[in-house]
């Protein structure tokens, strides 16, 4: 299951505070105490200075009452529930319990989407796309491989040709400040970005399109949202970058169960809260897309170091959701190598697992949420281990008769033990495709870096495994061989590649197979499997997402 709802709790563990004139609820999850009692977040929040007389009475009798049901009866895997007998109360126990002043300060304002817009159709940024040089090459490579003259071409329908359904659901009035029901946000959190996505976005099939896109700015508007979807039977689908290809962020309503659909984008949260340079971890929101990211640790002279191949239209919660790899991914390859905490929002009260720098204390906490497609909870914010920048690099193209021989160079590599920071083998084809040979060899891609020392002796060792195997390094004068030649081609090709995806789908897609209604629904059939899309979701992210 997929979907967040709300649930009725039993009244043993409701708390005494109760009033008619306000019947909804507040969740306080419980996290564990460095001496192993089990605990509320609400003692694990220092007390405000400035709290009027009423907030600290408020607080002494919470934390009593919390303290007696405990006692009582408690459940591993459920949350205390409040109901909040005045818009007073409610303002206060939110701030109390609920978040730090960064967190309650935050003053996100402005339009629901900010600087230039995300396409609702494609990769990147509305008039962002491939050069005329590059449409040719591209082109060129495909006349090339399939002797094919020319390709038929389908138009892409504007924004204003899209036919969107009524919202079956309208937020109420807390929400609307942060919540949107326009055409373009609407039309822009349907698909992700794989080929079946863009086939039925060219074909006008905006049928599962979310009836509301909310924005939230911090932990209480999703919690806000997540309690109104529960109540009216909507689907709630977290929503990073929406570069995703495997179905992750496409809304599901089937009328029946749920009955409207709504989108939940993260990404006005998008800060590096609090770094920590001793350790060389930061606190950073799930909204934060990757250039941002970098850019905010660049002062402190960090770096998460993770660079997927949606990097720029990609968040950090949507690489957790999804268990990302990076590009340099020969040491540290997926997300949770750099994961220390999360904190995720859940139909039951906020999660926050344990900062550790390691235990061997049985399952971790934190992979239930890592790689989990947003099934359990929200990410909100998570520690991430971070790196020193990089002061010395080395790298080289190499060139191998096979691909086996560069495969068994790989592997010797490998068990060499050289951990080099980036080791990528383009087959002949691949290489051909991208421009980086002609297509008679196979290329690795070779890199080191450290923050630290000098590169030089486990430089010239891979080179020596490479050239054991028939390897021939590209000549190179610079320490950034690796971007250079071959490597430095086929580098630019692997960040542009999304691009080349949106422009050739409307190429090579045959016109007469748009005149077959059917081939409409075998395309809808393969989002639903090939994509793993087939299932209930609330999803979440980016690949991530992404």
């Amino acid at each position: 299951m997929r979907t967040f709802r709300t649930r009725r709790r039993d009244s043993a563990v409701r708390a005494v505070y109760r009033n008619s004139a306000s019947q909804s609820s507040l969740n306080v999850s419980h996290d564990v105490h460095p001496r192993g009692i089990r605990r509320p977040d609400i003692w694990s929040y220092p007390m405000r200075v400035g709290l009027s007389r009423v907030q600290r009475l408020l607080r002494r009798r919470l934390l009593k009452e919390l303290s007696r049901r405990r006692r009582l009866s408690y459940s591993r895997s459920k949350a205390y529930c409040f109901d909040r007998t005045s818009s007073l109360c409610s303002a206060v126990v939110q701030s109390i319990l609920f978040f730090d002043s960064e967190n309650s300060r935050n003053e996100t304002r402005g339009t629901l989407m900010t600087g230039a817009r995300l396409k609702h159709y494609g990769w990147g940024r509305e008039g962002e796309g491939m050069s005329a040089e590059e449409r040719a090459f591209v082109l060129g490579r495909y006349h090339a491989k399939f002797g094919a003259g020319e390709f038929d071409t389908v138009t892409v329908p504007g924004l204003e040709e899209l036919s969107l359904r009524e919202p079956r659901v309208v937020p109420p009035a807390s929400l609307t400040p942060f919540c949107t029901t326009e055409r373009y946000d609407r039309a822009a959190h349907t698909y992700g970005k794989s080929y079946p996505d863009y086939v039925r976005a060219m074909l006008g099939d905006y049928d599962c399109a979310p009836d509301v896109v909310a924005y939230p700015r911090n932990e209480s508007e999703i919690s806000a949202v997540m309690d109104w979807a529960g109540s009216v039977g909507a689907s709630l689908t977290p929503f990073g970058g929406g570069s995703t290809v495997c179905g992750g962020v496409e809304p599901q309503a089937d009328g029946i169960k749920h009955k409207a659909a709504v989108t939940l984008d993260l990404r006005n949260l998008s800060n590096v809260v609090e770094v920590d340079p001793v350790s060389r971890a930061a606190l950073i929101d799930a909204g934060t897309y990757g250039p941002s990211l970098e850019n905010q640790l660049k002062p402190h002279r960090l770096t998460l170091r993770h660079f997927p191949q949606s990097f720029e239209y990609s968040t950090l919660g949507g690489w957790i959701a999804t268990r990302s790899g990076g590009h340099f991914a020969s040491l540290y390859t997926h997300i949770d190598d750099f994961v220390e905490s999360l904190r995720v929002v859940t139909p039951v009260g906020v999660v926050e697992t344990r900062r550790l720098p390691g235990s061997g204390a049985g399952p971790s906490p934190d992979r239930m949420f890592i790689g989990s497609e947003g099934i359990l909870g929200v990410i909100s914010r998570a520690w991430m281990r971070l790196q020193q920048r990089p002061k010395f690099r080395a790298g080289a193209s190499v060139r191998f008769p096979t691909f086996f021989d560069a495969a068994r160079a790989v592997r010797a590599v490998a068990q060499a033990g050289l951990y080099p920071s980036n080791c990528r083998i383009l087959d002949p084809q691949e290489a051909f495709n991208t421009g980086a040979s002609d297509g008679s060899s196979a290329i690795m891609v070779l890199a080191f870096e450290s923050g630290d020392h000098p590169l030089d002796a486990w430089f010239k060792r891979a080179l020596e495994c490479c050239a054991d195997h028939r390897g021939t390094p590209e000549p190179a004068e610079a320490g950034d061989a690796h971007l250079e030649g071959a490597a430095g081609i086929w580098r630019n090709a692997f960040i542009r590649m999304p691009y080349a995806r949106e422009f050739l789908t409307a190429r090579c897609y045959h016109q007469r197979y748009v005149r077959d209604r059917h081939h409409l629904g075998s395309v809808r059939n393969l989002s639903r499997s090939g994509q793993g899309g087939n299932r209930t979701r609330n999803s979440a992210s980016d690949r991530g997402e992404g």
